[in-house]
């Protein structure tokens, strides 16, 4: 498949993943284009080597549901210092990373380790108890050799030795959608595993980075998300959302021990709308942050007034966790949508979907064909005075998933 036909394609630093799956496997929803194969490289449209995951080349003798199928869903992509690529998503039914296996008709969480070379080397999946449940990989973060993985859970999942229930209401058969966060080390043997979540759903991590080393030694893990959180003790803080229950979601943002997991502090922002946190990035001192907001959201003494049904923000937080210099981009009759954040030389630099027209201050876009394709954007935000300095888009339909910079 051409470079161009792949959903990642306007990075400084070209990480593209794909999907695989064997005929006849539909998902349950809508998801990401597939494509044929995973392949790593380090110049945009140069590819140094291509390590392939899908149905096992040799059939199992006992398929997980009796036929030939197999589906892995990539989400996310890291690199170790050592040049260790890691891969995660879910997983089901029959599906191999070389010699490494996964066979089972549980949806699970996958983190897979190829080797600088692209031989697959490693593959780690959470597993299910009493009942079932399933899980999947939303990111992937790593220090040194240590890999930090995030994600959400329905049910019964144990990862490591942690089991993990998330809340099944009296009399039901569904239970809810919680937060979970694990360290791994570089053979992905899982060092510690954290729950978060409550009584109600649509709770989930969607990207976590892991500070340098404080002067005291330590690092910290901050992750960025959505959750129905009420006041009680979540993220080991008790904290209050400004939602209103249902779909109307909140966004977080935590702080974590990157040695033990211990939580260390949460806050919820927002507003009576539905708001979500997407992505997250380390800034100098502090993160970065972005995600989708409706209505009227506060970041910090910023209260910001969505254009369109749902809005693009992005700001500022402190190591405390306060939030500052805060950004904004909609539209009333287009919608954007980001989804990776990168920052370098205090310049930030945001990559996501644009369909229909939007605004970035006084820079307009339109997608391609007249505003009815969804189009991929990048978009830099220099800090002066909180504006958007230049937004680029590609032509034809595009879904960009992440954005790295070298």
């Amino acid at each position: 498949m051409a470079l161009s036909e792949r959903f990642l394609v306007l990075t400084l630093t070209a990480i593209l993943i794909g999907m695989i799956s064997a005929p006849g496997i539909t998902p349950s929803e809508a998801l990401e284009p597939a494509a044929s194969e995973m392949s790593i490289g380090t110049k945009a449209g140069t590819t140094e080597w291509t390590a392939v995951a899908g149905y096992p080349s040799q059939p199992p003798t006992q398929p997980s549901i009796g036929v030939a199928a197999g589906y892995i869903s990539p989400s996310t992509v890291a690199v170790d210092t050592l040049g260790n690529v890691y891969t995660g998503g879910f997983v089901i039914y029959d599906v191999s990373f070389g010699s490494q296996a996964y066979s089972d008709v549980e949806q699970m969480a996958y983190v897979a380790k190829a080797s600088s070379t692209g031989t697959w080397q490693k593959l780690y999946y959470t597993s299910v108890f009493g009942g079932g449940g399933s899980a999947t990989v939303t990111a992937i973060s790593t220090s040194g050799t240590d890999v930090y993985a995030c994600g959400w859970f329905i049910g019964n999942v144990s990862i490591g030795t942690q089991n993990f229930q998330s809340y099944t209401p009296s009399g039901s058969v569904e239970s809810s959608q919680d937060i979970w966060v694990a360290k791994f080390d570089q053979n992905l043997n899982p060092l510690w595993a954290k729950q978060a979540g409550t009584v109600e759903n649509d709770d989930a991590c969607e990207d976590l980075v892991v500070s340098p080393t404080n002067p005291d030694g330590s690092q910290d893990v901050y992750l960025i998300g959505e959750t129905n959180a009420t006041a009680q003790s979540y993220f080991g803080t008790s904290i209050t959302r400004n939602g209103i229950g249902g779909t109307s979601t909140d966004i977080f943002i935590a702080k974590m021990s990157a040695s033990n997991g211990a939580w260390n502090d949460a806050k919820i922002t927002g507003g009576q709308a539905q708001d979500l946190g997407q992505s997250i990035a380390w800034r100098g001192g502090g993160i970065v942050a972005t995600g989708l907001f409706s209505g009227t959201a506060n970041f910090g003494s910023q209260q910001m007034q969505a254009i369109g049904s749902y809005d693009l923000w992005i700001a500022d937080a402190s190591t405390n966790l306060a939030w500052a210099n805060a950004s904004q981009a909609g539209g009333t009759a287009g919608i954007v949508q980001p989804f990776g954040i990168v920052q370098q030389n205090g310049v930030d630099y945001i990559a996501g979907t644009v369909r229909g027209t939007v605004n970035f201050d006084t820079n307009q876009v339109m997608s391609s064909s007249n505003g009815q394709d969804t189009s991929t954007f990048v978009a830099s935000r220099g800090g002066a005075n909180n504006q958007w300095d230049w937004i680029t888009t590609a032509n034809g339909y595009h879904q960009v998933r992440d954005i790295d910079i070298d």
